[in-house]
């Protein structure tokens, strides 16, 4: 009976290591999901921030460079007012992309007849102030878009900013004979601020206009 007693207590300390191997075992299982799963983790987290950066980059669009399309001088007699005065002027259209400098050598004949109609209605007077250089530069800008049938505004719109323009030339006419000397504070001082402000021009065909050469005689 003695001999018999003893084999269970045997058995009994053959099944504690299983049983320690196998929670070890299970351990050693859960430390390599975890690990895993920081590393797989890391790694998302690294390729999506990756792949947000070159996203980013890809909408950026790159920077054109300026397209400028060189006019040939033009020489114009200005309105008379006591003397017979002239301009001469080099003048260099800024364009949005090559295809409206084939557009524009095309139209050449219109493009020189609107430019030189607009310079020979100007005064030697208005363009003498940086105002007036100015605003015959967005007047060519406006009449160059009209040609290439991009203008922003309808032909009556148009039309009535030059009867309002013809408008404002009178008043200043009348208000120089009644009292010249106020009239020419009052134009000094408007010089003073610098003229007309360049207007926004940079979603248009035609953008700016660069005077390279500008003479009255």
């Amino acid at each position: 009976m003695a001999v018999s007693a003893g084999k269970p207590e045997a058995a009994s300390d053959e099944a504690a290591p299983k049983a320690g191997g196998k929670k070890g075992l299970i351990k050693l299982l859960v430390i390599v999901l975890v690990v895993g799963g920081a590393i797989g983790g890391g790694a998302w987290w690294y390729l999506g921030h990756k792949n947000a950066e070159g996203a980013a980059e890809a909408k950026q669009e790159p920077v054109k460079p300026p397209v400028f399309y060189p006019l040939e001088t033009f020489t114009v007699n200005l309105v008379l007012i006591e003397t017979p005065q002239f301009l001469q002027t080099g003048i260099t259209l800024k364009v949005s992309d090559n295809a409206v400098v084939e557009e524009l050598k095309l139209l050449t004949p219109v493009v020189r007849d609107r430019i030189l109609m607009l310079m020979s209605s100007r005064k030697s007077t208005d363009l003498l102030t940086i105002e007036g250089k100015r605003q015959l530069g967005n007047d060519i800008v406006d009449a160059m878009n009209e040609v290439l049938g991009k203008s922003e505004a309808p032909a009556k719109a148009v039309a009535k900013k030059a009867d309002a323009k013809a408008a404002d030339a009178k008043a200043a006419e009348d208000e120089e004979e009644k009292d010249p000397e106020e009239a020419k504070d009052a134009k000094d001082a408007k010089d003073t601020k610098g003229g007309a402000a360049p207007k926004d021009n940079s979603k248009r065909a035609v953008q700016a206009v660069l005077f390279t050469t500008f003479i009255i005689q």
